[in-house]
């Protein structure tokens, strides 16, 4: 198995944190790498440090007013770093566009995302606007995160 690319480790490190999300409908998860492919910061959306989650945010009705109170993992990544320290985001879903604002703000040069997200296009206008490049993994950037999954899965067990 060949090493990684950095942005399959960017995303398979997102992906990784994006466990930890409370959001159990929509986990998402966000890795900050400098130009160098220094790793400055991980995250996950959802609530408030400190905050214990009610009951009802676990309710498949209550998605929409839940989705209103969770952070997003891409705000919580920005507030882990300094404006002009982070070049490339990774996330596992495109981010929403007023994540897309905040990325902005931060002087972030590039976003690499595992999938697209379903409900939200926007930000493809938003970051042709301000320059900022974008891009989903393919098919084999996905296969080798699955392969490096399964080998370290394997690794546990020796």
């Amino acid at each position: 198995m060949d090493r990684l690319t950095k942005d399959e480790y960017g995303c398979l490190l997102a992906l990784s944190a994006s466990s930890r999300s409370e959001d159990y409908f929509t986990q998402v998860g966000g890795a900050a790498m400098t130009q160098d492919g220094r790793i400055i910061g991980l995250s996950y959306n959802g609530l408030k440090s400190g905050m214990i989650k009610p009951a009802w945010m676990d309710q498949e009705e209550n998605r929409v007013e839940k989705g209103l109170h969770m952070l997003h993992a891409e705000s919580n990544l920005g507030s882990l770093f300094r404006r002009d320290e982070c070049h490339t985001v990774y996330l596992t879903i495109s981010p929403c566009i007023s994540c897309c604002s905040n990325l902005a703000a931060l002087g972030i040069q590039r976003v690499v995302y595992i999938n697209e997200y379903h409900r939200c296009n926007k930000f493809k206008e938003f970051f042709k606007f301000y320059n900022i490049e974008y891009k989903e993994l393919n098919e084999q950037e996905k296969i080798n995160i699955v392969n490096t999954l399964s080998s370290l899965t394997k690794k546990l067990y020796v």
